[in-house]
């Protein structure tokens, strides 16, 4: 048979053909939203969105059929269920245009083009959608809708991600069948639980067949078969039976709200596994609720209904009278008619409803297991207030909810495979590294933020993915401290250091003992170790080591003691009262107090000098100033380092020197003396010193902190007779501290 061939005259007949009619679709597209908008929207808003429904056609049409944005049609598909939920313009625009930031051209144009508030509604979206797609594993159901309210911070954004994973769930051309049943699978998990919280119980059903459908078509198909063959009948039933119920409750003087459902086939499923029946031991398929004003109402009812149907008295809850755990009210009775028809009546007052629906007891949580939630209450707001607006989400005032302590202390980023962790805000990649796992953190070196290399102090953002860098050795620093935020992260930084102190006083502890032993020709042994412990009141030799070399106990007084050898006491002279060993309050060394320290004489630090400490044997740890000279000889030993810091409150006083340069040294230590009577300063000697033709007051002082001896100094250096003042270090002004302390009362007779 000849085929017959085609003309270029009808070639070119049915090209425009097709363009025309693809125009005709779209325009009826157009139009089917528009009128959609105008039957809620008090305006209709016909102008912004026919102008961004033609931007949104015109764009698409140039992007071509490679882009990966959607058709024209397959987004007025979708923003077809933002009409369903009554969104308002802007969220209406940017559900057309959310899929078209494919370059920041066209961002750019976008936010030009239209409101600000359009731009920003679809930069919220399009960062909730990037760390949904990438997240792959999570703890809790929680989790999850914590962060996607955390970095949406707009119910809009919420809605329109909703909106969207539905319309890609009943799309079967726009994902492939792996990627629609991954999405299916986080559907029942995730946005059909968020769906119902919000109150949307209606797409939460749609959604939650349609991805049961998708994940198990076989079981689908079985059940929706069973549900479907009386489904009308079913429909029609609940129409008559709310009728018969509202004209026999009138005849008491009852007027109730009735409400009546049908089960949709996931519940089904689902009361099917909790309760291992078959389908046709499932009962309730169909229920009434009935609301009213009292509680004797509620019992009025149900004497009513038991006079007119069979109760199935096995199936009969009064949470009235023995309320659930959670605080949830209501009377549950299972009623059969003379057909053997059964259905489900609820009956409860309003305020039983309100607890029901948006307090503690709200009802998506008894039928999601009965758990509690931290999320509860913003939840509860969240509805309550949609309920306060009509039930029109799209109207209701969030920010308060969006602006929640919850919603703002936390931020959620990602492992390289997918995991979601939650960190508090602010958080740093060290924080990151112990939330992943200890051994993780403790060994961290390094690590990567969106793939490039970053600080231990920088900022986690939401969405970011974090690798972390570890060596085979564990990397602990104390300086950790500072860039932690979580509570998890200090507790093991603070736990390693502490173990790591207990190791150094032990290394201490065995070096002190042995000489102290040496000293007073005390035979060193396993036995006399023991009897040390004891008359230590420690529990065990390694106790004392740490005891010992934290300096606790003090080694010559408790083996002089031992040893029960009396020598005269010796006074101390007037270097060792100012050059003295540090209290226990002084300082702090790796985060940990209660350790022997001593303050290097080569510099004498004072509180607020910025230090550092390295171990000295036999001698514990010895702070210097950072800018000790000795520094850079101690630091050929980075092994001996450890971190060392003032404590905020110290009640002691430290020696330091001052060197003025003068003009003449009659009457200056008068000039002087108000300096130090007006401060918590102590002068505590001075000399002059003739040098090159100047003349400089080496003064000595006991002072405690640099703020005050920088005070002394700026009042020194006021001062007619003085040039200039200087810090001295501890060799300069040594010699002053071997003779007697002057006496500043003497000093101004």
């Amino acid at each position: 048979m000849a085929v017959k061939e085609t003309s270029s005259q009808e070639i070119q007949f049915y090209f425009i053909q097709g363009i025309e009619d693809s125009n005709l679709i779209m325009h009826q597209n157009i139009e089917e939203i528009i009128v959609q908008c105008s039957s809620y929207l008090p305006d209709g808003g016909d102008g912004l969105l026919k102008e961004v429904l033609d931007y949104s056609r015109a764009i698409r049409e140039n992007l071509g059929d490679e882009s990966e944005v959607l058709t024209f049609e397959q987004s007025c598909e979708m923003v077809r269920t933002l009409c369903e939920l009554k969104m308002d313009m802007t969220a209406i625009a940017a559900g057309m245009l959310h899929d078209l930031y494919v370059s920041e051209t066209i961002r750019k144009d976008i936010c030009r083009k239209f409101n600000g508030s359009i731009g920003e509604l679809i930069e919220g979206y399009a960062e909730v959608d990037t760390i949904s797609k990438q997240t792959k594993r999570f703890e809790t159901e929680d989790e999850y809708i914590h962060m996607i309210l955390s970095v949406a911070h707009d119910l809009n954004v919420v809605l329109l991600l909703i909106a969207n994973r539905e319309y890609l769930l009943n799309s079967d051309t726009v994902l492939s069948r792996p990627e629609r049943r991954t999405l299916a699978d986080k559907i029942l998990k995730l946005y059909a639980p968020l769906a119902h919280r919000l109150g949307l119980g209606y797409h939460k059903s749609k959604m939650e067949d349609k991805a049961y459908e998708v994940l198990h078509p076989v079981r689908y198909r079985e059940l929706s078969g069973k549900l479907n063959e009386r489904r009308f009948e079913r429909e029609r039933y609940l129409e008559r039976l709310i009728l018969k119920l509202k004209l026999e409750l009138q005849k008491f003087g009852i007027r109730p709200e009735l409400s009546g459902r049908t089960k949709n086939l996931v519940s089904v499923y689902r009361k099917m596994r909790r309760t291992k029946r078959p389908f046709e031991q499932i009962y309730d398929l169909l229920a009434v609720r009935a609301i009213v004003d009292t509680i004797p109402d509620c019992y009025k009812i149900l004497a009513v209904v038991q006079q007119m149907f069979t109760p199935v008295m096995e199936e009969f809850d009064d949470y009235i009278q023995m309320p659930k755990i959670n605080g949830y009210q209501s009377i549950h009775v299972l009623l059969s008619d003379r057909d053997n028809i059964q259905f489900e009546l609820q009956i409860r007052t309003k305020e039983m409803h309100q607890t029901a629906e948006f307090g503690v007891a709200a009802h998506w949580k008894y039928k999601e297991g009965n758990r509690t939630s931290d999320m509860d209450s913003y939840f509860s707001f969240l509805r309550q207030a949609s309920s306060d607006n009509g039930g029109e989400l799209s109207n209701t005032p969030v920010e308060n909810f969006f602006n929640l302590k919850l919603l703002q202390n936390d931020i959620f980023v990602l492992t390289p495979h997918g995991d979601l962790k939650k960190l508090p805000k602010g958080s740093t990649p060290i924080d990151f590294a112990f939330a992943v796992h200890r051994e993780i953190g403790i060994k961290c070196n390094g690590a990567k933020v969106n793939g490039q290399i970053v600080p231990f102090n920088h900022e986690l953002k939401n969405g970011d993915r974090v690798e972390v860098l570890t060596a085979n050795k564990t990397m602990v620093n104390q300086d950790w401290v500072k860039y932690a935020k979580s509570n998890k992260a200090l507790v093991e930084i603070r736990r390693h250091h502490r173990k790591e102190m207990r190791n150094h006083s032990i290394k201490l502890g065995e070096e002190i003992l042995p000489r102290t032993f040496r000293k007073f020709k005390l035979p060193w042994t396993h036995e006399n170790l023991e009897l040390l412990a004891l008359e230590a009141k420690v529990k065990s030799v390694e106790e004392l080591y740490v005891a010992v070399g934290s300096g606790k106990i003090s080694a010559q007084s408790l083996v002089h003691k031992f040893v029960e050898v009396e020598e005269e006491p010796v006074e101390e002279t007037v270097e060792e009262k100012v050059v003295r060993k540090p209290s226990p309050k002084g300082i702090k060394v790796g985060g940990i107090d209660n350790l022997m320290v001593n303050f290097g004489k080569c510099c004498l630090p004072v509180p607020g000098d910025p230090i550092v400490g390295y171990i000295t044997r036999g001698k514990g740890v010895t702070v210097h100033r950072a800018i000790c000279k000795n520094i850079r000889q101690l630091k050929m030993e980075p092994e001996r380092e450890i971190h060392v810091e003032w404590e905020s409150i110290i009640d002691m006083k430290f020696a330091a020197g001052l060197k003025a340069r003068i003009t003449k040294a009659d009457n200056f230590i008068k000039e002087i003396t108000p300096v130090f009577g007006s401060r918590k300063v102590s002068l505590v000697n001075y000399k002059f010193v003739h040098s090159g033709g100047a003349i400089f007051c080496m003064i000595v002082v006991e002072i405690p902190n640099l703020k005050e001896l920088n005070n002394v100094k700026k009042s020194l250096g006021r001062l007619r007779t003085v040039k200039n003042v200087i810090r001295m270090q501890y060799s300069e002004f040594k010699s002053l501290l071997t003779s007697a302390p002057v006496s500043l009362s003497k000093m101004i007779k």
